[in-house]
């Protein structure tokens, strides 16, 4: 309702500007008509209204050229977040490779629980500091939702939100636990004939134990299920 009003004003201006063009063209065409003839008058009429459609058609595509909501953002890519999503996966690699090693008795028991207590507490590190670049481009694209839309676009109230109290720092193993799927998965050849993780079909070497994907350990065949 706050709307309606200027939005009546505005189109009863646009009206009254419609009725004075066209009594300024009545009075133009009566003179001419009255001094030069009809056939004149006509000729200046039609000359006269392709003139101004021309015009106009011009000004309103250069209004749209100055429209910000039609300007193309170009694809930015976060190098800084792609590192650490391939030092997180490595960490992930890593962790995997030293339960292996310390399952078989390659890894003393000491050195094992020194190694993966390091490994989990990079991981976790490196994870906060993943969440922190989604937080900070979250906000770049709502600046620009409201630099584009305007302040009352991106003032516009929404549902109002409960905002959850903030859960105890989970312990690294706990963490990681949560994170990470370690039930073993089958491989399996793709179309490709390489082979292709059964949970979430990222293509693996033949003589890989983990799954450079999602993590999982490699079972043996028809042992486990996606």
């Amino acid at each position: 309702m706050a709307q309606s009003a200027p939005t009546a004003k505005t189109a009863l201006d646009r009206s009254l500007v419609a009725v004075e063009v066209l009594v300024a063209v009545a009075v133009v065409a009566a003179i001419v008509g009255k001094t030069y003839g009809a056939a004149p008058t006509a000729v200046f009429l039609v000359t006269g209204g392709a003139v101004a459609f021309t015009v106009f058609s011009v000004a309103r595509m250069l209004g749209s050229l100055r429209d910000p909501t039609l300007d193309m953002v170009e694809k930015v890519e976060d190098e800084a977040r792609a590192a650490l999503e391939h030092e997180k996966l490595l960490l992930l690699q890593g962790i995997k490779e030293l339960e292996a090693d310390a399952a078989v008795g390659k890894v003393d028991p000491e050195d094992y629980k020194i190694l993966r207590a390091k490994s989990e507490a990079d991981a976790l590190a490196i994870i906060q500091r993943i969440k922190a670049q989604d937080d900070k481009w979250l906000k770049a694209a709502e600046g620009l939702v409201e630099r584009r839309l305007g302040a009352a676009a991106a003032a516009t109230p929404s549902a109002p939100t409960k905002k959850a109290a903030p859960a105890a720092r989970p312990a690294p193993a706990a963490a990681l636990d949560g994170l990470y799927d370690h039930r073993p998965v089958r491989f399996e050849p793709g179309p490709s004939g390489v082979l292709v993780c059964a949970g979430c079909q990222t293509e693996n070497t033949e003589d890989g134990r983990f799954c450079i994907g999602c993590g999982r350990p490699r079972s043996p065949e028809g042992e486990a299920q996606a």
